[in-house]
């Protein structure tokens, strides 16, 4: 990632690229997140889609679902009482992921999956994320310096010369560059990022397993307090709110 972000978590390039590990993790340790989404919604998504049920009179279902500015989302293109939106929320609260962005998405994963059957097998989530912003770049960077004057310097003194010279303006040219971005509201991304951490959260939130089970079943041999602060490192990696006292309530080991 580079050294500055959109402090607006839907417009966070790191926050989209650490969604984006998420469900690659969940793949890996937790592949009845989307084995569910499979079985409980897609049949449902298919027979509506066929029957012209799906989204409201007059909407675009596709073109809305894939707009970059989805303002009918996650729920607001579907025709009303078809059942898919309460199909979708029993899904996500099985697993304590009711959050806009999953919703979104897993709507464009049921259409990536009815569109490619195969990735529907292989539980592939949709490859398209929505994030980042516009881009925030510094001014064009330009160095020139006076030519080498072979009968008074040599080839080493010169060269000495002239990145000295490109150390003094890039520095010059960095302070520039920061002033203008953080001008822009834009702050420094995270400059360290454990997978574990991500690992560790699927485990407890979307599992539902005790700290305790996923410290012991472990390779790392973590103890409970370093598991809780790597699934809080993660939760705000991830702008994904804090564990509600009900959901905590929910546990498989």
């Amino acid at each position: 990632m580079g050294d500055y972000d959109s402090p607006d978590g839907q417009n966070s390039s790191q926050t989209g690229r650490a969604r984006y590990e998420l469900i690659e993790t969940v793949k890996r340790v937790y592949p009845e997140f989307l084995r569910k989404l499979s079985s409980d919604v897609f049949p449902l998504f298919e027979r509506l889609l066929k029957s012209g049920q799906l989204a409201k009179k007059g909407i675009s279902f596709e073109h809305a679902l894939f707009s970059k500015s989805p303002r009918l989302l996650p729920f607001g293109l579907l025709a009303p009482e078809n059942g898919l939106e309460a199909a979708l929320r029993q899904w996500a609260k099985k697993f304590n992921a009711e959050e806009d962005w999953i919703f979104v998405n897993a709507l464009r994963t049921l259409w990536f999956w009815r569109n490619n059957p195969k990735n529907r097998e292989a539980l592939n989530w949709t490859p398209l994320w929505f994030s980042g912003g516009a881009p925030a770049v510094g001014k064009r960077f330009k160095f020139s310096h006076p030519g080498w004057e072979t009968r008074l310097f040599k080839w080493d003194t010169y060269r000495d010369m002239v990145r000295q010279e490109l150390d003094k303006k890039l520095s010059q040219y960095e302070q520039q560059t920061r002033i203008l971005v953080q001008s822009q509201r834009l702050v420094r991304t995270r400059r360290q990022y454990s997978p574990k951490n991500i690992e560790w959260f699927v485990l407890k939130r979307l599992a539902g397993m005790s700290s305790t089970k996923i410290a012991n079943q472990d390779d790392m041999h973590p103890d409970d307090s370093t598991v809780l602060r790597g699934v809080k490192a993660a939760e705000e990696l991830l702008g994904w709110p804090p564990r509600t006292r009900t959901a905590r309530n929910r546990k498989t080991g």
